[in-house]
């Protein structure tokens, strides 16, 4: 993870492309950041543009983001999978809007199918949790709720039961993975878990 986030000397079109196939595809969850930046990879070639001027076009733009810093991976493409930094405020306009179903003061941004269609499992990871589409989905005592989580605690929480979105920003910088860890879990059982409580 440190070589990955803290190197700045790879990048996922040369990474993820390059590494022999570990499993049979779908037969296998292993959360990967390479592939998620490959994904940025792949929109660029798609849509002709570099995905931060896509994400001003149709996301960023109609939500009023305006203040933010995006990494540049070694081969020139925005990150997918981290180095987009953005404020607290900004971060819960998007978990908003998948609250709303994609759409924006009265405007569909997203499209209200891709939202269910993300925030669905699509694998089943055991014990209430599973994966979407770039989203962590769990269903653990009878709470439902749908996560983005970066590393060392950069989180969005969205729990529709409740109308609720919870971010949290925390320090990540060069940190050891077990704090990273660490800082995810303490924010889950002391933080998140007690703002649900109170909202029942």
């Amino acid at each position: 993870i440190g070589d990955w986030f803290f190197g700045g000397k790879r990048a996922a079109l040369y990474d993820a492309l390059e590494r022999p196939l570990a499993h049979e595809p779908g037969s296998t969850f292993n959360y990967d950041s390479p592939a998620a930046d490959l994904i940025s990879v792949i929109l660029t070639r798609a849509t002709q543009q570099d995905v931060r001027s896509f994400a001003v076009a149709h996301l960023f733009g109609p939500l009023g983001i305006t203040d933010f810093e995006w990494e540049v991976d070694p081969a020139g493409f925005y990150r997918g999978s981290a180095g987009l930094i953005m404020r607290p405020r900004d971060v819960a306009k998007i978990g908003q809007l998948y609250l709303q179903k994609g759409q924006w003061q009265q405007e569909q941004i997203l499209s209200s199918a891709w939202v269910e269609q993300s925030i669905r499992v699509h694998m089943d990871l055991g014990e209430g949790a599973g994966y979407g589409q770039l989203w962590w989905v769990s269903d653990r005592e009878s709470l439902h709720f749908f996560s983005a989580v970066g590393f060392g605690g950069q989180l969005l929480l969205v729990v529709p039961a409740h109308q609720l979105v919870v971010v949290a920003q925390q320090e990540w910088w060069q940190i050891p993975a077990e704090t990273a860890v660490k800082n995810s879990t303490d924010f889950y059982n002391k933080v998140f878990a007690r703002v649900v409580e109170s909202v029942k």
